[in-house]
């Protein structure tokens, strides 16, 4: 599948790739990034002390604090923020890091509440990005925001006494690295935030992601990443003109644009991942020119892959490689038809991996026809995604009465006509 894509992107034309562009734009307007980033930027200011706390109190956990410290220190001033406002910040985190230490108990809790708050608005985001509907239960947005509250700052611990051990073995110091230590630098800051990203993308949105489509995502960001670092980083190379504006402290207004470049980075990966099945199945193309009736095409495609899958069911995935459809549009289409009973969705017997030996929890979504073929017509679908009489009126009455004598014709019927239909027009 992934030669396949990679064939489909280099048959687009020079025309193709510029409508494709311009389609990601318009998800990208209709998502409100910039507004959005500019909201986590406010939160990120109230939780990031709290989260550097918790990563702290891990630290103390290790016996050479002190060289995990001064790697935290380092990552921070190499990696993640540019080097001209790099050490102020820091000095700053370490003194309101330092004190929220001493916090009492209503503080301590305050501060978590502002975690959770900002995790809590990534997923509201990134499900806006993604356009989904349902939200977690609230006991399982909990427990995924004490997992990566918890667990995150724990792994970026463990992962930076690798990191940080590679960085001085190949350097030695980080102060004034050469060329080669530069490239090994940027190699790894990219490296570990495509992994970063990726996990963010497959995890903080409630929907199913494919491992492959976030790894791309992760991978556009990460490069984004370092290179809108180094462009910022020339940018506010002249530190001392903001000095002169903002005195003392004059890192925090460029630390805050910082911020919101990043979140506005994280939020076009998410974008250009919810984006890019799109572009693998040239889906983009008929979304552009979608009418109201693509709706009742694209049902009656899904109904016909159910309707032969019988009681076995398909997952998510499998409709998606079978239609072409998006995210949004799969699970919205679905989620309709399930409201009026026609579909119904499970997940796979517990009993039947156990007997298959499968010891993995199964969270794949299935999807079966719960409505008898025999029974449910045309007419029934395309009233329901493009034509519902709303309205009491003559006119109304007789574009229903023609929608049913039209296509009065079963669903069994039509796709057994469908099925014979297919051997004598390959021939």
């Amino acid at each position: 599948m992934p030669i396949q894509h990679f064939q489909k992107l280099k048959s687009l034309s020079r025309q193709d790739f510029l409508a494709f562009l311009r389609f990601m734009v318009g998800r990208f307007k209709h998502a409100r990034l910039q507004q959005v980033a500019g909201n986590l930027t406010f939160t990120t200011l109230l939780a990031l002390v709290p989260l550097l706390t918790i990563a702290l109190a891990l630290f103390t956990m290790f016996p050479a604090f002190g060289t995990l410290k001064a790697s935290l220190e380092a990552y921070f001033a190499q990696v993640m923020m540019p080097k001209p406002i790099a050490n102020t910040i820091l000095r700053y985190l370490t003194v309101f890091t330092n004190k929220a230490g001493h916090l009492s108990i209503i503080g301590a809790v305050g501060v978590l509440f502002a975690s959770m708050a900002l995790m809590g608005m990534i997923e509201r985001a990134f499900n806006q990005i993604w356009r989904v509907r349902k939200r977690r239960s609230l006991l399982k947005r909990m427990a995924l925001y004490l997992t990566l509250g918890v667990l995150g700052p724990f792994l970026f611990v463990a992962s930076l006494t690798v990191t940080s051990n590679v960085y001085f073995a190949a350097g030695g110091t980080f102060r004034h690295p050469t060329l080669l230590q530069s490239l090994i630098y940027a190699f790894f800051s990219i490296v570990w935030m495509t992994l970063s990203f990726t996990v963010l993308y497959v995890v903080m949105p409630n929907r199913t992601i494919h491992w492959r489509e976030a790894v791309c995502g992760g991978i556009f960001a990460a490069i984004t990443f370092e290179i809108v670092k180094r462009v910022f980083a020339i940018f506010i190379l002249d530190f001392t003109t903001y000095r002169k504006i903002y005195g003392a402290v004059a890192a925090i207004p460029v630390f805050l644009l910082w911020i919101y470049l990043s979140w506005l980075i994280t939020l076009s990966g998410a974008a250009f991942v919810a984006g890019i099945h799109y572009l693998w199945h040239g889906r983009w193309r008929q979304i552009i020119s979608s009418t109201k009736g693509s709706a009742f095409v694209d049902a009656m495609t899904i109904l016909g892959i159910l309707h032969e899958a019988k009681e076995s069911g398909v997952d998510e995935a499998q409709i998606r490689e079978m239609t072409g459809l998006g995210l949004d549009e799969v699970e919205n289409l679905l989620e309709c038809m399930e409201s009026v009973g026609w579909v119904a969705h499970f997940r796979s017997d517990p009993m039947v991996r156990l007997r298959e030996r499968k010891i993995r929890a199964d969270t794949t979504v299935y999807w079966k026809l719960t409505a008898d073929p025999l029974e449910l017509t045309l007419a029934q679908v395309f009233r329901l995604f493009v034509f519902g009489v709303s309205e009491d009126s003559d006119l109304a009455r007789k574009v229903d009465g023609a929608i049913a004598a039209g296509l009065n014709e079963s669903l069994s019927a039509y796709f057994l006509r469908q099925s014979s239909d297919a051997p004598s027009s390959k021939s």
